[in-house]
């Protein structure tokens, strides 16, 4: 595959097309404990932000959004559908979680995913409900939090050329498996990710010194990598 405006020979590396799919179809919520014992449900009003009982996440607010659906890849438009303000205000990574609030006789549900601590994202309701100024009577939760929290490591030189791909070169003196690159839409305006889905891009492995190239759109200007694992 010849990259416009990059002579590979030149730079004398070895090109890889990286395979791309969102994280929620490799890592999978469970619920490490009961947030919120049944017997209350209907009995607890929300007042916003709310700190999520037993852990270190805000609700800080549900707002309308409008824009583009990112959370299944689609990027449909959408107006006025519920958007939860989520900050992980703790010392651990926010692996993956499912947030419900109740409304009235509806239930509005939140995905969110790889949020390192002191991050915040904007999560769009996962059905596109549209946003209503009425009362939440409860909140629940199942949650997946990790003590890993290096999102960039400095084993890994990176840097992007020709705005839709990164640049990946193995500064360590081993050999890397499974090499993946998480990434998260991002807004400068705002200061905060839109969108609790993460995508990954598949490296898979990288030789001591080797440096490859794995496409991610738009990367550094409207998707930001949260995070880079190997083994």
């Amino acid at each position: 595959m010849i990259l416009p405006g990059v002579i590979l020979s030149a730079i004398m590396l070895a090109l890889m097309i990286v395979h791309m799919e969102s994280a929620y179809s490799q890592l999978h919520m469970k619920p490490v404990f009961s947030l919120y014992p049944q017997t209350q449900l209907n009995q607890v009003t929300i007042f916003f932000p709310h700190t999520i009982r037993g852990t270190d996440l805000v609700a800080e607010r549900i707002t309308a959004y409008s824009g583009p659906f990112v959370e299944d890849g689609s990027y449909d438009d959408v107006v006025g559908i519920a958007a939860l303000t989520l900050r992980n205000c703790g010392t651990q990574t926010l692996e993956c979680a499912r947030i419900v609030f109740r409304q009235g006789t509806r239930c509005l549900s939140f995905q969110a995913q790889t949020i390192l601590p002191g991050e915040t994202a904007l999560v769009l309701e996962e059905t596109r409900q549209g946003y209503e100024e009425f009362p939440y009577y409860n909140c629940t939760a199942e949650l997946t939090m990790d003590d890993h929290i290096s999102a960039l490591p400095n084993e890994l030189d990176l840097s992007i050329f020709d705005e839709d791909y990164l640049l990946i070169q193995n500064q360590t003196d081993r050999n890397l498996t499974n090499v993946q690159i998480e990434y998260k839409r991002w807004s400068y305006e705002q200061d905060l990710y839109i969108g609790g889905v993460t995508w990954k891009a598949s490296v898979g492995e990288l030789s001591i010194g080797q440096t490859v190239t794995a496409y991610i759109p738009q990367v550094g200007k409207y998707n930001r990598i949260v995070r880079i694992t190997y083994q």
